[in-house]
């Protein structure tokens, strides 16, 4: 049996196989006024069937916002919070926060904790400082607060610089960072020149940060304060050398005279003495130079004299050209062996006039025999005066007792000739010494030669 369809179903039918097939979006507001809208919230009730909203409430989730106008900015109609910031979608609207976002501004923090924090969620960089305020939360500065250590530097610049913006005094130096800054000074250096004190330190007792020699002496300013010298000074004891040329000369910087002579360190070094050695006898040679600095008359300015002593500090006691005898010395003794004629008491005078002198007093045969080889030297085979007499002797102690030196020593050594001696013709009274062979002869003290061998004299330090 054949069923005959009404023409217009036929139709119908055919229209709809020829229509194109659409995808709808879910949430898609497609208002149909042919479509109940029971809630008139913009989404048929059909449609809200098929979302899962609720047909007969026009904010399904109760979040201030239709469930059309949530399909219209592409949120949730069926979560108050779409973006899960925290924040009600309907909040996020009227605040100007996208509910689509949970980070609006891309701070990197989500817009319910700004809005806790005071931040602002539409805006990444809270307080205009250069840094978002993601970054200031990492770092731990104030998102809104520009200049968070009130260094008055802000927070962006200072990390930029290097700077920390939780702490005024980055290198904890005693100076805030923007002083530094204003300063020349490195904020990130405690010493910024290298002279072992802090910019602090150097602010409070006047010395340059900038320069590690304030006072231009040679020695830096942290040296200075250790050794307690000045550093805004470059002579601290006045004394005419700087601190450098102290370190120089090794002289206390902090005494005008090292060496406690009198004359000031300076004054020393002028005068070519040395200022920690010193000068005791005040003749302007210290002890390295003055052979004798507890006499002002002996110094290397003094003039030589035929005295025994070298005057003159040129290492020689009595040079040849103040003395008319040649002199040597032996035992720490000084002699004197001049070569001229002359009688014992003559030959006595001239040696008391060279100052603490006497004819010699032979105390050994060592000291004979020295005497015997350097006469020699000086003038070979003659006769030499010596201190021994019998001028005062009585007649019968004649011609072997009686004998002294002229010290008044009681030295029993001779060294007597054979036969002798004899106090021949009954005047003999003074001892001398053959030149050729070291023993003593008796001879008159009047004469100055016997039948042409001349007799010299040997005078000797007291």
């Amino acid at each position: 049996m054949r069923i005959l369809l009404p023409t217009f179903f036929l139709m119908a039918c055919e229209a709809s196989l020829k229509a194109p097939v659409v995808t709808e979006d879910p949430f898609e507001d497609t208002p149909n006024d042919s479509e109940p809208d029971s809630d008139g919230d913009g989404v048929s009730d059909s449609d809200e069937t098929e979302d899962g909203t609720d047909p007969n409430n026009e904010d399904s989730d109760g979040d201030g916002l239709n469930d059309g106008d949530e399909i219209d900015n592409g949120t949730d109609p069926n979560d108050t919070d779409s973006d899960d910031d925290g924040i009600e979608d309907n909040d996020e609207v009227n605040n100007g926060t996208d509910p689509n976002n949970p980070d609006s501004d891309d701070d990197g923090i989500n817009d319910n904790n700004e809005v806790v924090d005071g931040t602002d969620p539409n805006n990444p960089d809270s307080d205009g400082d250069g840094l978002n305020d993601g970054d200031e939360n990492t770092v731990g500065s104030d998102p809104n607060n520009p200049d968070s250590d009130g260094d008055t530097i802000n927070d962006g610049d200072e990390v930029n610089n290097g700077t920390d913006p939780t702490n005024p005094d980055s290198d904890g130096d005693g100076i805030d960072d923007n002083d530094e800054i204003n300063d020349g000074t490195d904020p990130l250096n405690p010493d910024s020149d290298g002279d072992g004190l802090d910019d602090g330190d150097e602010n409070t007792i006047g010395s340059d940060p900038l320069d590690p020699d304030s006072d231009n002496d040679s020695v830096n300013d942290g040296d200075e304060t250790t050794d307690g010298t000045d550093p805004l000074n470059p002579d601290t004891d006045g004394d005419g050398l700087d601190e450098g040329e102290e370190v120089t000369y090794e002289t206390d910087p902090l005494n005008p005279d090292s060496d406690g002579d009198g004359v000031n360190d300076g004054d020393e070094i002028n005068n070519g003495t040395n200022p920690n050695s010193p000068d005791m006898d005040g003749d302007g040679f210290d002890a390295d130079t003055d052979c004798d600095d507890g006499n002002v008359d002996i110094n290397p300015n003094a003039i030589e004299e035929c005295d025994g002593v070298d005057n003159d500090c040129d290492g020689f006691i009595d040079d040849a050209q103040v003395c008319p005898c040649e002199t040597d010395t032996y035992s720490g003794h000084l002699y004197y062996f001049c070569d001229e004629a002359s009688d014992w008491h003559d030959a006595r005078t001239s040696c008391q006039s060279f100052g603490n002198f006497d004819l010699a007093v032979i105390d050994n045969n060592a000291e004979n025999y020295w005497i015997f080889q350097t006469a020699q030297s000086v003038s070979s085979n003659k006769w030499w005066w010596f201190g021994y007499n019998d001028i005062n002797a009585a007649s019968w102690q004649e011609p072997a007792s009686g004998w002294s030196w002229v010290n008044g020593s009681n030295s029993g050594y001779n060294n007597w000739n054979g036969g002798q001696p004899d106090n021949y013709w009954g005047s003999e009274d003074c001892a001398h010494m053959y030149g050729n062979s070291g023993y003593w002869n008796d001879l008159d003290c009047n004469i100055d030669n016997w039948y042409g061998s001349v007799v010299y004299y040997v005078c000797e330090e007291l």
